[in-house]
C-alpha cells in the first residue's frame, strides 16, 4: 500500500490520503464531527480525513515546515492529521484520497480519548486560523477525487460498549455542570440533559448536534472566561453523550429486527450512513447562522480600531505594523520596539561610519554630504585603477568588465544545456536578430554565435510574445538533466548596433536563461559622477545574482519534480510590491553576500600593499546599506550603489528618498528578522521560504503577511506627497515669564497647569486649563484673558471627573464652536486607560456661567487608549472631519453627524513621526484646534524626539480635503530654552516640553490671511502656561503660498 499512496503524489497531486472502508461505528468522530465540519466550512468532502496515512509531494511537505513552527504548540500528535488536510485545503492544493481497503486494528477506548482530544485541539485552532478562508461562503461543495479503485475486503466488526460511552459522558456533564450553563442555550441543554435520563431514548438529533458544535467553537475563540481546556472537556462528554445515543437508538433498531428473516447488520449499517450524511446537512444548513454569529463576536470583541504603529526609516515610506504580534507559545511581541532598537543599531552604526570618513558625530549634513561626495569620487578613482578602461568605447568597456570578472571572486553556474538551447532556437528561431545581423537563416547565425550568445542578444530584439512562448516551451520541456555547468561570461554590446529604452540595459542585466550578462558601453553624456563604480556594482552584484539562481535551479533537479516549472517561476515572477515581498528580501540577499565578497577584495588588496584602495573597498563594504535622517531633515544615504546608480541617471547632489531600494530593502530585511526571532522563531527560515515562493511563481507574495501572521486592515495610510519643505519661522514668546502659574491656595490646582485650550469668543480669549491638584485628579479651570494678559481666573474648576472612565482625571482639552454650541474634545483617563471623550455646552450658557449645563457626548472609541483629538469647526463634504493620535500618528477619521462613539469605518494615519535624528521622532499628535486660512487648515502639533524633548511644530492641510498635507515643518518653531520650559528639578512635572492645546487669532476672524496673527497658548514643562505669538505667513513660509496659489 505504500506504493498505492505514494503513486498519485508522483503524478499531479500534491497530497493524497489515505482511505479506510471501516465498520460504521470504528470511526464515529470523523464522521459526526470533523467530515461534517470540513464539509461545511472548507467546502470540501472527505471520506477518511483522520486515516493518518498520507503521501506529500516535497514542495508541500517545505510549506509545512515553514507553518509548523507557528502551530507546533498544538498540533503534536494526532492533530497533525486535521492539521495536514485543513493547511493544504487553505492553500488550495491538489488532493486526492486513496482507497487502502479495510481497516484491521481499531483503536481502544482509551487511547481514543486522548486522539480524539488532541485532533479537537488541532481542529479548533486550524478553523480560527483560516477565518479568512471559511468566512467568503461560495455554497459550493467539492469532493476530492479518488484515486484508483478500492480493494474488496471487508472490515473488522467493531462492537462499541454503550456503557463506556454513557458512564464518560455522566461523569463529565455532572463534573462541568457549571460551564455547561454558562456555554449552551435552553434547548441545548435539555436534549443534553435527556441523554443522561435512563428511562428516555432520545434519538440522535444532527441539528442539535451540529448548533452544539458551531456554539463550542464560538466559545473556544470567542469566551475569554472559559479555558479552552475545560471546554474541551465539557464539549467530548457532550460527544460521548450524543454518540451513546447513536449506538443505543442501534441497538433498538436491531432489536425491532431481530425475529425478521433479513440482514440486521446491512440495516443498521445503511441507517448509519444515512445518520452521518443528514449529519453533514446539518452542519451546512447551520453554517449561515454559525458565520452570523462569527461575525457579531468580532465585532464586540475587536477593538473599536486595529492599533497600528507607523514606522518610518526611510522618509515619506512608511512601515505599517499591528502594535502587538503574537508569536511562538503566544509570546506577544511589540513591533514598535522593536523598530526603536533597530533604529538605535543604525543610529550607532551611522556615528560609526562617519569616524571612519574623518567627521564627528556632530557634523552638519552640509559636511557630512560634502565628505560623502568626495569619497565617493575617491572610491570611483580605485575602482578605476583595479578596472582600467574606456567605458565610451566597446574595445574599453570590454576591457574593463574583464577586469571586472578577473578581480571579483566567482563560480560556474548551473545553466539549461546548449542542446536544449539550440532545440529551442530550432523551435522559436528569433527573425528580428536574425535580419538585425544581417544573415539569411537561422543556421548562418548559429555558424557564427553560440546559442547562449543568441538567446542573449534576442533580448534586445524580439518582443514579449517572442519570449513567452520559449518560456512556456521550456517550462514542459526542461527535465532533472536538462542543465550543465558553465562559465558566467559577460558579453559586450556596442550600443550603436543594440539599443533600447530599458534602464538596466543600459548597462547591463543578467540573463538567467543564458548565463550571461550583456554589458553596453556608454553613449554620449551619459554615466554621472561616478561611473567606474556605476558598472562595477551592478555587474558583480549580476554575477552574486547569476550564482544565486543556479544554487535554487541545483535544488529543482535534486528535487527531480516539475524542473520546467520552478525553473520558469524563478525567472518570470521576479517582481513584489509589498514592502516585506519575498522579492524584496530576496534582492537584498543579492546585495548581502555582495559586501561580503567586497570584504575579499579588500583583504586581498592589503596583502598586494594597496592600502588606500583596500580602505577605500573597507569603507565601501561599512557603508553599504546604511543610512539616517539627519536632525534638520536630510536623508543620508551611505551605499556607493545608491550614489553611484543616482548620478548614472541625472541625480545632483545628495540621492533622494524614494530612489533609495537598497538601504529601504536593508532595513525592512533586518526589521522582518529582528520580528521574526522575537515572535521565538528562526531568521535563518526566511530565506529558505522565500526561496519556495519563489519556486511556486509566488515571489510577489508579503511575507508580514506569511511569517508574521499580519492581516490586512480595514484602516488606510494616506501616503502624503513627499517635498523638501522649507523651513517655518520660530514662533516669539510674548514673554518669558508664565501667563498661568498653580495657585497654591486651590487644592484642585496647586500642583501644574498646563494644556490650555483656547477660545475666541468676541474681544476675549477663554483659556479652558487643565489643572492637576494634590489629590491627583486632573480637571478644567478658567480664566479670561485679552489674548495677552490674564483679566480673570475663576476660583473653582468648571468641568470635573464624573464618569468611571475618568475617575484619575479629564485631561488636554481642545475646543471648537459648531452652531453655537462648544465642543470639547478631552483625555478621559481612569489611570488604565487614556481615551478621547466629548462634552458641550452652549455659548450662552458658558458666557452665562452655567457650568452645570455641560453635556457629556461620549467616548469617541470606547475602550480604545487615544489621545489628542481636534475637531474641525465645519463639516468638510458634508462631513464632521477629528485628528486623533493612536500612539505615535496623527488619524482621521469622519462622521455623517456630531454624535458619539465616532463610526469605525474610514479612519485614516495622515502622518507619522519622521525617522532618523528628526525633533518629531519618536512620537507625534495633534496640537491647537485647526485655524482656517486662505491657504489651508493651518494646525501646530507637537513632536517629540528619542530624547523626550517635546517641541512644537507646523502643519498645513487642504481645505477641502484635510487628510492631505500641503505642509510640515521640517523644523521645529517653538522648542524648550527658557526656564519655566526646561523645567527645574524637584519644581516641574515634565522637564522639556513645550505643548499646545490651543491657538486663536489675535483678531476675531472667520479667514486669516498671510499677516494675520495667531496666539498660541503652550504649557512648559507640564507646569506652567505661556504664550508665543507668530503670523501666518511666520508658519507658511513663501515658497509654499506660492506654490499653493499657482495651483489654484
Amino acid at each position: 500500500w505504500v506504493d498505492r499512496i505514494a503513486n498519485p503524489v508522483f503524478r499531479d497531486y500534491e497530497l493524497a490520503v489515505g482511505c479506510f472502508r471501516r465498520d460504521p461505528f470504528e470511526d464515529i468522530i470523523s464522521n459526526i464531527l470533523v467530515i461534517p465540519l470540513i464539509t461545511a466550512l472548507y467546502e470540501t468532502k472527505f471520506n477518511d480525513p483522520l486515516s493518518g496515512v498520507v503521501a506529500i509531494s516535497h514542495d508541500l511537505v517545505e510549506e509545512f515546515c515553514s507553518e509548523f513552527d507557528q502551530y507546533s504548540e498544538y498540533i503534536g500528535g494526532y492533530g497533525i492529521n486535521p492539521w495536514i488536510i485543513t493547511t493544504a485545503l487553505k492553500s488550495d492544493k491538489k488532493i486526492c484520497e486513496v482507497s487502502l481497503g479495510a481497516k484491521l486494528s481499531p483503536v481502544t477506548f482509551g487511547k481514543k480519548h486522548i486522539a480524539i482530544k488532541e485532533m479537537l485541539r488541532a481542529l479548533l485552532q486550524c478553523i480560527k486560523r483560516d477565518e479568512d478562508s471559511w468566512l467568503d461562503e461560495s455554497h459550493i461543495i467539492k469532493t476530492v477525487d479518488m484515486y484508483d479503485s478500492e480493494y474488496d475486503d471487508t472490515p473488522l466488526k467493531v462492537a462499541y460498549n454503550y456503557k463506556e460511552f454513557l458512564d464518560s459522558f455522566i461523569e463529565g456533564i455532572c463534573h462541568y455542570n457549571n460551564l455547561l450553563q454558562k456555554v449552551y442555550n435552553q434547548e441545548m441543554l435539555s436534549h443534553i440533559e435527556s441523554m443522561a435520563k435512563p428511562n428516555l431514548s432520545p434519538s440522535f438529533l444532527p441539528d442539535i448536534w451540529a448548533r452544539i458544535t458551531y456554539e463550542t467553537i464560538l466559545d473556544c475563540n470567542f469566551n475569554s472566561e472559559i479555558l479552552p481546556e475545560d471546554l474541551f472537556e465539557v464539549f467530548m462528554a457532550v460527544y460521548y453523550g450524543i454518540t451513546a445515543s447513536l449506538i443505543k437508538e442501534m441497538r433498538e433498531t436491531k432489536k425491532r429486527f431481530k425475529d425478521a428473516d433479513i440482514d440486521t447488520d446491512a440495516v443498521i449499517s445503511a441507517q448509519v450512513e444515512g445518520i452521518y450524511k443528514n449529519t453533514v446537512r446539518a452542519f451546512i444548513k447551520n453554517k449561515s447562522n454559525f458565520l452570523k454569529n462569527w461575525h457579531q463576536k468580532v465585532d464586540e470583541t475587536s477593538p473599536v480600531l486595529t492599533p497600528l504603529d507607523y514606522l518610518e526609516f526611510i522618509p515619506g515610506v512608511p512601515i505599517v505594523l499591528p502594535k502587538k504580534l503574537q508569536g511562538m507559545d503566544k509570546r506577544e511581541v511589540t513591533t514598535g520596539e522593536v523598530f526603536k532598537r533597530l533604529q538605535s543599531k543604525y543610529n550607532n552604526a551611522f556615528k560609526s561610519f562617519l569616524r571612519t570618513i574623518n567627521l564627528v558625530d556632530s557634523a552638519s549634513s552640509e559636511d557630512i554630504g560634502r565628505r560623502l561626495t568626495e569619497f565617493m569620487a575617491e572610491l570611483e578613482n580605485t575602482v578605476d585603477s583595479l578596472c582600467p578602461g574606456n567605458l565610451y568605447s566597446v574595445e574599453g568597456t570590454d576591457e574593463v568588465v574583464g577586469n571586472i570578472f578577473r578581480i571579483f571572486p566567482h563560480n560556474k553556474v548551473l545553466a539549461v544545456k546548449w542542446q536544449i538551447l539550440r532545440k529551442l532556437l530550432y523551435e522559436y528561431p528569433p527573425g528580428n536578430l536574425i535580419l538585425r545581423m544581417g544573415f539569411r537563416s537561422l543556421r548562418e547565425l548559429l555558424d557564427n554565435m553560440d546559442e547562449r550568445e543568441i538567446l542573449t542578444l534576442a533580448s534586445f530584439t524580439e518582443d514579449k510574445d517572442y519570449f513567452d512562448r520559449i518560456f512556456y516551451w521550456l517550462k514542459d520541456n526542461l527535465r532533472p538533466d536538462s542543465f550543465e555547468e558553465v562559465n558566467i561570461l559577460p558579453m559586450v554590446v556596442n550600443r550603436n548596433n543594440f539599443h533600447s529604452s530599458g534602464e538596466l540595459r543600459e548597462i547591463s542585466d543578467l540573463n538567467r536563461l543564458t548565463a550571461r550578462i550583456p554589458v553596453m558601453n556608454l553613449g554620449k553624456g551619459m554615466g554621472g559622477n561616478y561611473p567606474k563604480l556605476r558598472y562595477f556594482t551592478r555587474i558583480t552584484k549580476s554575477i552574486i545574482e547569476a550564482e544565486h539562481f543556479s544554487g535554487l535551479w541545483k535544488t529543482y533537479t535534486r528535487e527531480r519534480k516539475e524542473v520546467g516549472r520552478k525553473f520558469v517561476n524563478s525567472i518570470l515572477g521576479h517582481y513584489g510590491k509589498a514592502m516585506f515581498s519575498a522579492h524584496h528580501i530576496f534582492e537584498n540577499w543579492h546585495h548581502r553576500v555582495l559586501v561580503s565578497k567586497l570584504q575579499t577584495i579588500a583583504d586581498t588588496l592589503k596583502n598586494e600593499g594597496r592600502k588606500i584602495d583596500a580602505k577605500n573597498i573597507d569603507t565601501m563594504v561599512e557603508g553599504y546599506g546604511l543610512s539616517l535622517v539627519l536632525n534638520d531633515g536630510t536623508f543620508m544615504p551611505c551605499s556607493a550603489w545608491t550614489w553611484a546608480s543616482f548620478s548614472f541617471k541625472g541625480g545632483e547632489g545628495i540621492p533622494t528618498p524614494l530612489f533609495l531600494h537598497v538601504e529601504r530593502d536593508w532595513f525592512n530585511h533586518d526589521l522582518l528578522e529582528e520580528i521574526y526571532k522575537e515572535m521565538g522563531y528562526n531568521a535563518g527560515d526566511i530565506l529558505q521560504q522565500v526561496f519556495q515562493y519563489i519556486s511556486q511563481g509566488r515571489e510577489s507574495i508579503d511575507l508580514a503577511n506569511a511569517l508574521l501572521g499580519v492581516k490586512p486592515h480595514r484602516e488606510e495610510v494616506v501616503i502624503q506627497e513627499l517635498d523638501y519643505w522649507p523651513k517655518a519661522e520660530v514662533l516669539k514668546r510674548y514673554s518669558e515669564l508664565p501667563m498661568l502659574m498653580p495657585i497654591k491656595e486651590h487644592r484642585w490646582e496647586n500642583l501644574f497647569v498646563l494644556n490650555t485650550a483656547a477660545l475666541r469668543i468676541k474681544d476675549k480669549v477663554y483659556l479652558l486649563y487643565r489643572a492637576y491638584g494634590e489629590d491627583g485628579i486632573s480637571r478644567i479651570g478658567l480664566a479670561i484673558s485679552d489674548g495677552y494678559k490674564i483679566i480673570e481666573r475663576l476660583k473653582d474648576p468648571i468641568f470635573v471627573p464624573e464618569i468611571q472612565e475618568e475617575k484619575k482625571g479629564c485631561e488636554d482639552p481642545r475646543t471648537v464652536i459648531v452652531d453655537n454650541e462648544i465642543f470639547m474634545l478631552y483625555t478621559a483617563y481612569d489611570g488604565v486607560v487614556a481615551q478621547i471623550a466629548a462634552a458641550s455646552i452652549s455659548v450662552k450658557d458658558f458666557l452665562d456661567r452655567k457650568f452645570n449645563r455641560w453635556k457629556r457626548r461620549g467616548l469617541a472609541f470606547p475602550g480604545l487608549w487615544d489621545k489628542d483629538a481636534i475637531l474641525f469647526p465645519e463639516k468638510i463634504h458634508g462631513k464632521y472631519v477629528i485628528y486623533h493620535r493612536i500612539d505615535p500618528s496623527i488619524w482621521i477619521a469622519y462622521s455623517e453627524n456630531l454624535a458619539f462613539p465616532w463610526p469605525r469605518n474610514g479612519h485614516k494615519i495622515i502622518m507619522g513621526p519622521r525617522s532618523g535624528m528628526m525633533w518629531d521622532s519618536l512620537k507625534i499628535g495633534a496640537g491647537a484646534q485647526p485655524i482656517k486660512t486662505c491657504y489651508g487648515w493651518l494646525l501646530i502639533y507637537h513632536g517629540v524626539d528619542q530624547d523626550m524633548v517635546y517641541r512644537l511644530g507646523v502643519m498645513l492641510a487642504d481645505l477641502k480635503d484635510p487628510g492631505r498635507l500641503l505642509y510640515r515643518s521640517p523644523n521645529p518653531t517653538l522648542s524648550p530654552e527658557t526656564e519655566c520650559e526646561i523645567g527645574k528639578k524637584d519644581e516641574c512635572w515634565v522637564p522639556n516640553v513645550v505643548f499646545t492645546c490651543g491657538a486663536v487669532p489675535a483678531e476675531k476672524k472667520k479667514v486669516l490671511d498671510v499677516d494675520d496673527e495667531i496666539l498660541v497658548y503652550y504649557g512648559a514643562a507640564d507646569t506652567y502656561i505661556c504664550l508665543a505669538t507668530g503670523t501666518v505667513g511666520d508658519m507658511i513660509p513663501t515658497e509654499v503660498r506660492e506654490r499653493i496659489d499657482n495651483r489654484r
